[in-house]
């Protein structure tokens, strides 16, 4: 599925109807510069062979990256591109160039440092003096579906409205979800999944405003604390806690690693500056937490704040992109006053 370093194979695709489409998927990047792949593990079931990740687009030149998607869909399937973010506008660019028949993007106006394509390299594909199809790709009329995070509208109307020639577009968006929290919403909602098999058979589409109340019920978890502090081997305390799964659901722990999602406490001392907490992080491992389950977990309090006292914050964080308890998600919070710490580190 993936573009390695060997030539990658034209796409071979077992179809009863003769018409049923090639989903290209471009990913998003993630924090650490690496393919966001988070919202396609749940396409691969129900797309089996007809979806392909084109994550080359992020490790080639882009006219090297359009060499080797000709080539793999040079068997001139229908083609259907998607893609969130840099992805998004990666989706938009090779879907003018592959003639795509569909393009569904989530806030292609995102993340504007992320990948080599800009909103203006974007435009520029569906200029009218841009190189006409390779001839084993059909030409078809391309239509355009952006749906906007909450905070993505205004810059992702000005990116549709610089597509020329006018395309097909239609817009939406959804309330209370930037996009830095997007991509985990899409996938712990299968949401993009249930919006992409929609349009494969034929069906209606989901709401987009439906996301946020879904997202909220799919992780559903609560978050508790020990208030008895312990001493750590760093010369700290150490803070102790559960994580409970109130969902229906199992929560992968290989996907929490995979996505960067830890437990996160954010840690004030009396002077300190409110805009720059301290931090401390739990990893989960390995295995899976199922409902109604709880995981313990333990966060290092640093050695600074254990003369003054601190406030510990803690919720789940997505590293480099958002707090969970920012998206109306639980936390939870400690207060130790420096004189019950004296105590502690008397006994």
């Amino acid at each position: 599925m993936k573009a390695g370093s060997q030539p990658a194979r034209p796409v071979q695709i077992d179809r009863q109807d003769g018409h049923s489409p090639l989903w290209l998927g471009f990913p998003d990047v993630d924090p650490l510069g690496r393919p966001a792949l988070a919202v396609f593990s749940s396409l691969e079931q129900s797309l089996g062979n007809r979806l392909l990740i084109a994550d080359e687009w992020l490790s080639s030149e882009l006219p090297i990256a359009r060499a080797r998607l000709i080539e793999r869909v040079r068997n001139g399937h229908r083609i259907f591109c998607f893609g969130i973010g840099a992805g998004a506008r990666a989706a938009l660019f090779f879907g003018s160039v592959l003639r795509a028949e569909r393009v569904i993007t989530w806030a292609p106006s995102a993340a504007p440092g992320a990948g080599p394509l800009d909103a203006a390299a974007v435009a520029m594909a569906y200029d009218i003096a841009s190189s006409p199809p390779p001839p084993h790709l059909t030409s078809s009329a391309l239509t355009v579906h952006i749906t906007s995070s909450s905070d993505t509208v205004d810059t992702d109307i000005a990116l549709a409205r610089s597509l020329r020639p006018a395309v097909g577009i239609r817009l939406d968006r959804i309330e209370g979800i930037p996009y830095s929290a997007l991509e985990q919403a899409l996938a712990q909602t299968n949401y993009l999944s249930r919006m992409i098999e929609a349009i494969d058979h034929g069906r209606p589409l989901p709401k987009p405003h439906h996301l946020q109340r879904s997202w909220l019920s799919a992780f559903a978890h609560q978050i508790a604390l020990d208030p008895a502090l312990s001493p750590s081997e760093e010369g700290g305390f150490a803070l102790r806690g559960t994580l409970r799964n109130s969902s229906p659901k199992a929560f992968s722990i290989e996907r929490f690693e995979r996505d960067l999602i830890r437990v996160g406490a954010r840690i004030i001392s009396p002077g300190d500056d409110l805009t720059q907490p301290r931090s401390a992080r739990f990893s989960f491992g390995s295995g899976a937490l199922q409902a109604d389950a709880t995981l313990p977990f333990w966060l290092e309090v640093p050695r600074e704040a254990v003369a003054r006292g601190f406030e510990a914050r803690v919720a789940l964080v997505c590293e480099g992109r958002f707090w969970f308890d920012d998206h109306q998600f639980p936390n939870a919070t400690l207060s130790v006053s420096a004189d019950v710490l004296q105590k502690w580190s008397a006994k």
